[in-house]
């Protein structure tokens, strides 16, 4: 997949909550080949972080949110 994306991430982020903010950036940047380095370095964030907001197992922390919706709305 492009942006390196796996099968299983991309599995992962579009059958998990869609309700989650960073579910909903998981689909923003897979549906736009937006790396997950990108949104990583843009936030302030590892990687890892992002995996776990991109599948729900972690909610991005009140102090991410505004960059993450930033980053969404400049899409």
């Amino acid at each position: 997949m492009a942006a390196g994306y796996t099968l299983k991430l991309a599995n992962d982020i579009t059958s998990a909550d869609k309700e989650k903010l960073g579910v909903r950036l998981g689909l923003f940047c897979l549906e736009r080949d937006i790396p997950v380095s990108a949104v990583a370095e843009a936030v302030g964030v590892s990687r890892q972080t992002v995996y776990h907001w991109f599948v729900g197992s972690r909610i991005p922390r009140q102090t991410h949110e505004q960059l993450i919706n930033n980053f969404i709305s400049k899409g």
